[in-house]
């Protein structure tokens, strides 16, 4: 597509007086050098736009290496408050477990003293009814005797009359 109207342009230069075959030949030259300039332009803006797409490139890669950056660092502060974290829970979490097994040594003192004391109290309670079967079976025989001496001092007492 020409950039310029050649025909209006060499009517033009035929009205401003000059001859036709010279406002051809000037409505020719003038295109082909606005023909030359176009494309000197668009070399230059293609190679300017191929500098700027570079140089945006080298701009996003570098604003990509520095987000890169920052995200590792801030994941590298997660990290590491975590682990903090972490060890302050499991610090605790062991200061719990001692006190767990504080109470169950204690629990399980508890349990060796109740464990003796009921020993004790069997061991109390098999005596003392021992001694209370014997002193039972000691009163049962003084009552048989006593009931055999009194049938045999009064035997007519339990005779059928």
């Amino acid at each position: 597509m020409p950039l310029l109207d050649t025909l209006k342009f060499a009517e033009e230069f035929r009205q401003a007086g000059f001859p036709d075959p010279q406002a051809r030949i000037l409505a020719s030259k003038f295109e082909e050098t606005a023909q030359a300039i176009s494309q000197d332009f668009k070399a230059a803006l293609r190679a300017e736009m191929s500098a700027l797409r570079q140089e945006l490139l080298e701009a996003i890669r570098a604003t990509e290496a520095r987000i890169d950056a920052k995200f590792e660092a801030l994941e590298a502060r997660i990290d590491a408050k975590f682990e903090a974290l972490e060890a302050r829970i499991d610090a605790k979490f062991e200061g719990v477990d001692a006190k767990f097994d504080g109470v169950d040594a204690k629990f399980e003192g508890m349990e060796s003293k109740f464990d003796l004391k009921i020993e004790r109290l069997r061991v109390e309670l098999h005596s003392s009814l021992s001694r209370q079967t014997l002193a039972f079976a000691g009163i049962l025989i003084a009552a048989v005797t006593l009931a055999v001496a009194v049938i045999k001092s009064f035997p007519n007492w339990f005779q059928s009359p």
